[in-house]
């Protein structure tokens, strides 16, 4: 979206929009700003995920209390569980022991200054109504505001956006699809999508029934799934291309994505970096990752990375390899530094702003290039780029403080403990195959069906196409099952001309899903 704003606009009109997820708005507009007026994070806050060690220790601690071992797939959900308008977890699915550990957890939170993306919405909030001229601000800042992928907005979000309306000096305009509102589990709805619209007063004449991306078997193949009324019809430069759509069997999943899936793409001519493999879980895509590696197939995505993706100078630090690699570019670099400063306590963000923030990329570009030129170990060179991101921004006076170094050294750690695992080969690694992340136009996608939102390939493998995954082993009721079928709905209608539904049968008691059937494939 801010690429296509770019292209259609003056830089000077560009310039006075800002683009982001939700959560980054709240983060660098009512978080950030005002975090002060909360007692908890008076003296400063972390960005804490669900997936650092930290936050899972803390759950484990919290679980001990209760005699319970949580289970791995309890762990990776932590930080997805959201939080409803009275500050409550929202684990409708989960154990009760897991919404009484998240209630400490959350409070835990608070008392070490730490703050997750779930908690940043409920904070986000906390300050709004607290202090209602917040929220007038905000009306007077933004004449307009577009909410795209309406129906995925939860509870909370929907609340700080009405706060945001009632000042009455915003318009709205917002996008969705009800077909594809998978977010359940996190507390989207869109019944209470379309409520908002009703209290809002907005039109809703205006139905989108083109398929600009896919095929018109690949359309076909999702209406089989979930009709639309009116039906939705390929209108795009592919809609009679040449198209591959099937479903098969294998017990070997890694290796069926390789010999069968990306064989059938390369028969088709399609690029690598256009093909896409996604899953339920993403548990589901590290032996894929690993099979790739093995063979000597560029992929980003889990498992593919040696590091832990949430360290803060990750961002920053692919887009300088790709800057080493020759792949990287100054906007590139500007965000990513921009991202860093959101999340960092300490760093200006006016400072990475406009001019001042595009020299402090262009130094931050020689610096990298110039530590590649001397030095051949990669793990050296993160910590030589480490450092030296540090002493730029003192010296730009945007912040002084060694947390890149530190992040750096933490990285270095994590590739290390991988090692160890068998999980990478450093002396396979070089600084151009990092910066292939910040730049994966020629590597395979591996992502979850949740992560591919938005986003569209020419081939797209969906694997485990199993009962279980499709839709979810907890899924009971026809509303849970509903959401499984469109979360099989998102992951079919990435595709552009080629579609792989592969069924995992290592496991004799693993069924197809229903929902191959009900596509008529």
């Amino acid at each position: 979206m801010e690429h296509r704003l770019r292209s259609f606009s003056s830089e000077d009109e560009a310039s006075h929009v800002d683009v982001g997820t939700i959560h980054s708005f709240c983060l660098s507009q009512i978080f950030k700003p005002f975090r002060c007026r909360l007692p908890e994070y008076a003296d400063g806050f972390e960005i804490v995920s669900g997936d650092d060690e930290r936050a899972q220790e803390l759950f484990r601690q919290l679980a001990s209390k209760r005699r319970i071992t949580p289970k791995p797939y309890q762990l990776d959900q932590v930080g997805q569980i959201g939080i409803d308008l009275s500050g409550n977890p929202m684990a409708a699915d989960q154990e009760q022991w897991v919404g009484e550990c998240m209630r400490e957890y959350w409070d835990e939170f608070r008392r070490r200054g730490w703050i997750d993306f779930s908690l940043l919405l409920f904070e986000s909030l906390e300050i709004l109504r607290k202090f209602p001229e917040i929220q007038e601000s905000l009306g007077a800042r933004y004449r307009c505001i577009l909410v795209d992928e309406f129906q995925d907005t939860t509870a909370l979000q929907l609340e700080i956006l009405s706060r945001i309306q009632s000042t009455g000096a915003s318009t709205f305009f917002l996008v969705g699809d009800p077909h594809q509102s998978i977010y359940g589990f996190a507390g989207a709805s869109p019944a209470a999508s379309s409520r908002f619209v009703e209290a809002i007063g907005a039109r809703s004449d205006y139905p989108l029934s083109g398929n600009f991306r896919s095929s018109a078997r690949i359309v076909d193949v999702a209406d089989n799934l979930l009709p639309r009324s009116p039906t939705m019809k390929a209108v795009g430069k592919w809609a009679h291309a040449p198209c591959d759509v099937r479903s098969y069997i294998t017990t070997d999943v890694a290796n069926a994505v390789v010999d069968r899936f990306l064989t059938s793409a390369m028969e088709l001519e399609l690029d690598l970096g256009e093909c896409a493999v996604l899953a339920a879980w993403w548990t589901d895509l590290l032996v894929i990752a690993r099979t790739c590696v093995r063979r000597g197939i560029a992929v980003v995505g889990p498992g593919a990375r040696p590091y832990k993706r949430g360290r803060l100078i990750v961002p920053l630090l692919e887009h300088l390899a790709a800057v080493a690699a020759e792949k990287g570019s100054l906007r590139s670099t500007q965000r990513a530094l921009q991202r860093c400063a959101n999340e960092m306590e300490g760093l200006d963000r006016s400072r990475v702003d406009g001019w001042n923030g595009r020299l402090i990329s262009l130094e931050l570009h020689h610096a990298a290039m110039d530590a590649a030129a001397r030095i051949s170990s990669p793990l050296d060179w993160i910590m030589a780029v480490g450092e030296r991101i540090d002493r730029i921004l003192s010296e730009r006076e945007v912040g002084s403080s060694s947390s890149f170094k530190m992040s750096a050294q933490d990285v270095v750690a994590d590739i290390y403990a991988n090692e160890k695992q068998g999980r990478v080969h450093v002396e396979s690694m070089t600084v151009a195959s990092l910066g292939l992340f910040a730049d994966p136009t020629k590597a395979l996608k591996l992502m979850t069906v949740h992560a591919s939102k938005g986003r569209e390939f020419d081939a797209v493998a969906v694997v485990h196409m199993n009962e279980g995954r499709f839709p979810h082993f907890t899924a009971k009721t026809t509303d849970q099952i509903s959401e499984g079928r469109r979360v099989a709905y998102v992951g079919t209608t990435r595709a552009r001309r080629l579609l792989h539904l592969i069924v995992d049968s290592a496991d004799r008691r693993d069924t197809p899903s229903r929902f191959i059937r009900e596509m008529g494939i």
